[in-house]
């Protein structure tokens, strides 16, 4: 009754401001804050059959480990595109049956977005079913990471492969076409170690809020004040459980808390996952990461990006506390 409850007042909160996402932008339309909408735990939730996960996957989060402790437990990773398994496993108006398209069906209960967290018209239907509907209901979790250690993360993953220009046998781990992709200066930048280049004029920032409100990931994104409040919303209105890169045991015991799936129980064993793709060591790292004004000017040109990890930590600590005590 508890749980019930609590969805309820999530769902009554997203009719209420709704209206508000649809038409900040340039209204003078008095904002709800994202920080007064109260979404603590949202309790235990059995998985159906027809019931989906979906891992909204920011890069650079810490994301390659939760996967790996993730699938060492029985839970199946999936990459699901706008295609027929997309369509059928996230059915929106009927039940498909999947293996006529020889669909992974296994996975049902654990699969990462098919269109990168931008929440489509399909997947708004699929986030507001009530729990039991017997089409099943969509759930999502994201993983959050402090913005300048995301960047920097993210800058010192492309500068690996720049020891490997003009080489032929190049290892299939190495992000070569995330560098050459980049423009000419922001190769430069990366590969001469300019964070605060890379940081002023790349269209990597905010990220976070990018994949909240459907840009593309390279695309340049406005931090205006209506901007941040879109991506704030959809955040708080459509991420059902927040976890932590900092945090990251933690967060595996609240999604083993959180979720559960019959056939593979709600405990997590972890076997020494690494953290995050092993980046080789760089002596600039932490000569950066030590930089307290390429700090500042990290969090400047992330701004959007820093109210949602705050709302993130503050959400984090009230999931952890509502489960656990």
């Amino acid at each position: 009754m508890v749980l019930l409850f609590k969805l309820v007042s999530v769902r009554i909160a997203v009719f209420l401001v709704g209206f508000l996402i649809a038409g900040i932008e340039g209204s003078n339309v008095s904002e709800v804050s994202p920080d007064s909408i109260d979404r603590g735990w949202i309790g235990r939730i059995v998985l159906k059959e027809r019931d989906r996960l979906g891992f909204i996957r920011a890069r650079k989060v810490g994301s390659t480990h939760l996967t790996t402790v993730l699938a060492e437990n029985g839970w199946c990773e999936v990459h699901l595109g706008a295609n027929e398994c997309g369509n059928c496993l996230f059915a929106t108006n009927s039940f498909v049956d999947c293996e006529q398209h020889n669909c992974p069906n296994q996975c049902s209960h654990f699969t990462l977005p098919f269109i990168r967290a931008r929440f489509s018209h399909q997947q708004n239907i699929l986030l507001k079913r009530d729990p039991g509907n017997e089409l099943g209901k969509l759930y999502t979790f994201m993983v959050l990471r402090n913005p300048v250690d995301q960047l920097l993360s993210l800058f010192f993953y492309i500068r690996w492969a720049c020891a490997y220009i003009g080489k032929l046998d190049i290892p299939n781990d190495v992000p070569m076409e995330w560098l050459t992709n980049l423009p000419k200066d922001m190769q430069d930048a990366v590969c001469g170690g300019d964070m605060e280049y890379f940081t002023l004029h790349g269209t990597q920032n905010n990220p976070l809020s990018k994949i909240l409100t459907g840009a593309g990931y390279f695309q340049e994104f406005s931090s205006t004040k209506s901007a941040c409040y879109n991506a704030q919303m959809q955040f708080v209105l459509n991420i059902d459980l927040v976890l932590l890169s900092e945090e990251m045991d933690k967060g595996l015991e609240l999604f083993a808390k959180t979720f559960i799936s019959p056939s593979k129980g709600a405990t997590f064993e972890q076997n020494g996952g690494i953290l995050d793709r092993v980046t080789p060591k760089d002596s600039l790292r932490e000569e950066l990461r030590r930089n307290d004004t390429l700090s500042i000017l990290i969090q400047r040109a992330n701004t959007c990006d820093m109210e949602i990890y705050l709302l993130g930590k503050k959400r984090f600590s009230k999931q952890w506390t509502e489960a656990f005590t």
